[in-house]
């Protein structure tokens, strides 16, 4: 049952992402947090949403602005490591309950400021956004919403939009990682579970570079987050009850 969920729910991440660029990790967590703990889970999903960036970062290249990925590349990489290194020391039901905040915060932020935010492509925003991207990529293994928003503001097309994040998650999924192997988060019993995830992602790019131009990409968007929110609900409701 866990490795078909997996499976299954890593084919739609990677769908989700291949044809809006970012969202992987979010789908993932969903599935993930309902069969492991909270230190497992974002582990995990930090593994395999690796797997999907490296294969879409190759794709696009010869489109990488890399200095407009350093910027806030290094601060985000910074926090996610420094948040990795701290959550262990976290009661696990406590971040079971910022999980489910978590998720209507991002739920409601998408529904209803999305289209609203506009932000500046300088040196103080990068910063911010990185921060905070850092801050939850750390947590639950999702840092790409609002460095999204960003790279959308601060790229020319979208090709330069998708391989520049991409880059991003690499850069960050990589570290961190490696933050997790090094901290006994991330352990051997995790890789079987982590190679479905791969593989189910790498079947959803497939099959998201087969259909994309057949789909919506709002639409599609609005439907993720849509379940996003509905699941920070069960789940808070869950960890209160």
């Amino acid at each position: 049952m866990v490795w078909v969920a997996v499976g299954l729910g890593a084919v739609l991440a990677g769908l989700v992402q291949t044809v809006t660029g970012f969202g992987s990790g979010v789908v993932l967590i969903l599935i993930l947090s309902r069969f492991f703990d909270m230190l497992a889970a974002p582990g995990i999903n930090n593994t395999v949403s690796l797997f999907l960036a490296v294969i879409l970062a190759w794709q696009y290249r010869g489109h990488i602005n890399v200095k407009k990925v350093l910027l806030p590349g290094i601060p985000f990489v910074a926090v996610s490591m420094f948040t990795i290194r701290m959550v262990r020391s976290v009661d696990l039901s406590l971040l079971g309950i910022v999980f489910g905040f978590f998720l209507i915060a991002l739920s409601v932020y998408f529904f209803c400021f999305d289209k609203k935010i506009k932000l500046h492509a300088d040196v103080p925003t990068a910063v911010t956004c990185a921060v905070i991207s850092g801050v939850f990529s750390g947590l639950f293994g999702v840092g790409g919403p609002l460095m999204a928003l960003y790279f959308l503001q601060v790229t020319e097309n979208r090709e330069e939009y998708v391989g520049s994040l991409q880059l991003l998650f690499v850069m960050g999924n990589v570290l961190n990682t490696a933050t997790r192997i090094c901290s006994g988060i991330y352990t051997p019993d995790l890789l079987p579970i982590t190679l479905v995830g791969a593989v189910g992602v790498f079947a959803g790019k497939q099959l998201g570079n087969r259909i994309a131009g057949k789909l919506n990409a709002e639409t599609m968007k609005k439907v993720v987050y849509l379940f996003v929110g509905i699941s920070g609900v069960i789940n808070l409701v869950q960890e209160l009850v």
